[in-house]
C-alpha cells in the first residue's frame, strides 16, 4: 500500500512539474512565443500571417505585420505591443501597463444579407457585467486606423484613439479618452456601472476640425441611467447655444424633453450670402410616435429689411412621416 501511494505521489508531482515546465516554456520564453505563433498560423490554415514576434506572453510582447484574411474581410496590423504585469493575477487584478496598436486596416469584402426582423421584438436588456477580477489599463492606444465598411465605400480614418480605465466592483472609470479623426475630435472621462440600469456620469467634448466647415465645439455632461438620462451641453465657436435634454426609458418606449437656447448663430458662417444673426429658444418633447416643438426665433441684421421674428408651434406625427 505504501509503495503504491509513493508511486502515485511521484507520478502526480512529475506531471505537475512537466505541466509547469511546458507552461513556462510557452509563456515565458522567446522559443515558446515562436512556437505559439507558428502553431496559430498552422491551425488557421494560412488565414493568419505574422511577420515577427519578440518577447514573451507573460511579460512584454511585440508583434509585427499581422495579416488575417477571411472570405468576408481582411485585417492588417502593422504592430502590436502588449506590456502587462502577469504577477498581479495572483491578486485577481488584470493589469495592462501598455497596449499599443499601430497601422490598422480593416476591409469588409462582402456583406451578409440582412436578417428579417420580427414585427414586434422584446425590449433590449443589457447584461449584468460582474467580473471575477479587477481590470486596470494604464495606457491603451490605437493609431492610424482605416476602416472600409463595404466594397467601394469611402474609408473611415481614425488618426489616434487612446484611453485609460479601471474596472472593479464599483464600475468602470474612464480617463483621458481621446479620439482624433480628420473631421473632428472627441474627449471624455467619467464612470459607468454596467449593472442594473447602467448608471453613468460622463464629461464629454466634441470638436469639429474640418477647415471647410464652421468651427464648433460641444462640451458638457451626461448623468443618470438608462431609465432617465440628463444631457447638458454648451455649443461654442461659430455658433453659441445651450442644450438641456432629458431622455426617458432609452431601451424601451423612448421619450424626451428638451430645451435649446440659441444664443448666437451668424448665418454667414454657414452660408456666405445669408445675412443676420439668428437667436431664439426651442422647447421640445415627444416619443417615438410624435414630437412637439414650441418656441421663437429672431434674425437681426444691420439692414432692417431682413429682420424677422417667428413663433414655432409644431406637432409632428412621426409614425406617418415620409
Amino acid at each position: 500500500m505504501k509503495k503504491w501511494f509513493l508511486r502515485l505521489t511521484i507520478a502526480v508531482v512529475t506531471l505537475i512539474v512537466l505541466l509547469l515546465g511546458a507552461g513556462y516554456f510557452l509563456l515565458a520564453t522567446q522559443s515558446g512565443t515562436n512556437f505559439l505563433v507558428s502553431q496559430a498560423e498552422k491551425q488557421l490554415g494560412g488565414s493568419l500571417q505574422i511577420g515577427s514576434a519578440r518577447g514573451t506572453v507573460l511579460d512584454r510582447l511585440e508583434v509585427q505585420d499581422i495579416n488575417f484574411t477571411t472570405p468576408e474581410n481582411t485585417t492588417e496590423i502593422g504592430s502590436l505591443l502588449l506590456d502587462w504585469k502577469s504577477t498581479d493575477l495572483f491578486h485577481r487584478n488584470f493589469h495592462i501597463l501598455q497596449l499599443a496598436v499601430d497601422k490598422v486596416s480593416l476591409n469588409i469584402l462582402s456583406l451578409a444579407p440582412p436578417k428579417e426582423q420580427p414585427e414586434k421584438s422584446e425590449p433590449l436588456v443589457l447584461p449584468e457585467l460582474q467580473l471575477p477580477v479587477t481590470i486596470a489599463v494604464d495606457q491603451l492606444s490605437i493609431t492610424d486606423v482605416t476602416f472600409v465598411a463595404a466594397p467601394g465605400a469611402e474609408p473611415v480614418v481614425v488618426d489616434r484613439a487612446e484611453l485609460g480605465l479601471a474596472w472593479d466592483k464599483d464600475g468602470i472609470r474612464l480617463r483621458d479618452l481621446q479620439i482624433s479623426m480628420p473631421e473632428g475630435s472627441f474627449a471624455g472621462e467619467g464612470t459607468i456601472k454596467p449593472e442594473g440600469s447602467y448608471p453613468l456620469d460622463l464629461s464629454t467634448t466634441l470638436a469639429a476640425k474640418d477647415p471647410n466647415l464652421p468651427a464648433l465645439t460641444l462640451a458638457g455632461s451626461l448623468h443618470g441611467d438608462l431609465k432617465q438620462l440628463f444631457i447638458e451641453q454648451q455649443l461654442s465657436g461659430d455658433a453659441k447655444a445651450r442644450l438641456a435634454v432629458t431622455l426617458h426609458d432609452l431601451l424601451g418606449e423612448l421619450s424626451w424633453q428638451g430645451d435649446i437656447d440659441l444664443q448666437q448663430l451668424a448665418a454667414a458662417d454657414f452660408s456666405p450670402d445669408a445675412p443676420g444673426t439668428l437667436q431664439g429658444r426651442i422647447v421640445t418633447s415627444g416619443n417615438l410616435h410624435q414630437a412637439e416643438l414650441t418656441g421663437n426665433l429672431t434674425v437681426r441684421d444691420k439692414t432692417p429689411e431682413v429682420n424677422w421674428d417667428a413663433d414655432i408651434d409644431l406637432n409632428v406625427d412621426l409614425d406617418n412621416l415620409q
